[in-house]
């Protein structure tokens, strides 16, 4: 009986040894073939890839021109492209006030225009090509104002009733100050016939002159337009 323990204690020492063994041996294959715990990495994830916005290009604006603001005059203009570098503007001017004094500038005026950007539509030089048509009733505005050569002091004695047509072309400059905001300049030049009726300034205002024509060639357009864009 006592020899049967001792055998078989002898057996599980030896099955212990031989297990030992076994392990240092597949530890030594691991590390010769560079598999350790620092070696194994889980995957990474995916870098993230950075998301390409797309401005969305400016198709409408609606603007106001600061210098007819200044004479109290309501004026509004929408401007929408027609094409990649092609718009189409169009500006309403009325003026109903008399003003302290007796003088009179009431107009409405509108002004079509097809504006061509040099680079990009609503952002930077454009060149335009407008017409104008108008309707007034102006006068007792003394004044000293020549323009081309042509006094306006008529303007001072007469009150001038009549209606305006007219072609011109300009130029201008779009500053892009916000997301949705440009501060807009622009000047031109053109041609405008009118026909009109004079009356004195007297008590009864009476026909000084009917159906006079004038021609005049000049600066038709003056713009210093804040503008919303869409």
């Amino acid at each position: 009986m006592k020899r049967l323990v001792f055998i078989c204690c002898i057996c599980l020492a030896a099955i212990a040894s031989l297990h030992t063994a076994t392990a240092r041996s597949h530890q030594q294959s691991d590390e010769s073939a560079g598999l350790t715990d620092s070696s194994i990495h889980a995957p990474e994830e995916a870098s993230a890839q950075p998301v390409v916005r797309y401005s969305r290009p400016t198709k409408a604006a609606f603007k106001t021109n600061l210098l007819y603001d200044a004479t109290a005059t309501v004026n509004l203009g929408v401007e929408f492209a027609v094409a990649p570098k092609l718009t189409i503007d169009i500006s309403g001017n009325f003026h109903p006030w008399i003003l302290p004094g007796g003088r009179r500038l009431t107009h409405l005026l509108v002004q079509p225009e097809l504006r061509w950007w040099i680079k990009e539509r609503f952002k930077g030089h454009f060149v335009a090509f407008n017409v104008l048509a108008a309707d007034y009733n102006a006068g007792n505005i003394p004044n000293n104002i020549t323009i081309m050569g042509r006094s306006l002091s008529a303007l001072g004695r007469y009150r001038l009733d009549g209606k305006a047509f007219g072609a011109g072309v300009a130029y201008g400059y779009a500053f892009r100050v916000g997301k949705r905001l440009n501060i807009e300049l622009e000047a031109g030049l053109g041609y405008i016939s009118s026909k009109f009726d004079a009356y004195r300034l007297d008590a009864d205002e009476s026909l000084y002159a009917e159906n006079s024509t004038v021609q005049y060639f000049g600066p038709t357009k003056g713009a210093l337009n804040i503008v919303y864009l869409f």
